[in-house]
């Protein structure tokens, strides 16, 4: 079956069968399936280029959070440091008591 639609007509039907399919609830039902076939066999969907494959670079793994709770923050070089800083900013209590 063939139909001989002009411009106007052919564009008043796909805009028809675009408000069908876009207020319509249940976007997966067989009856949308159908109208979606209707509109790709009045105005077919152009054809599209597969999206070039880039090379993927993957950088080596730096230290994990498995390797960072091993070692625990007291051994780490950061924790040292601070630790240094807080011990010199506590004033120490020598002399004699009241």
């Amino acid at each position: 079956m063939t139909l001989d639609l002009t411009d106007d007509e052919a564009t008043l039907l796909l805009k028809e069968l675009n408000g069908l399919i876009d207020g319509d609830r249940y976007f997966l039902s067989d009856r949308v399936k159908t109208l979606k076939a209707i509109r790709a066999k009045i105005r077919p969907e152009p054809e599209r280029k597969p999206l070039p494959q880039s090379p993927k670079r993957y950088a080596p793994p730096r230290a994990s959070a498995a390797r960072r709770r091993r070692t625990g923050a007291e051994n780490s070089a950061w924790f040292s440091r601070i630790r240094v800083k807080l011990y010199a900013a506590v004033p120490t209590c020598s002399g004699s008591g009241p």
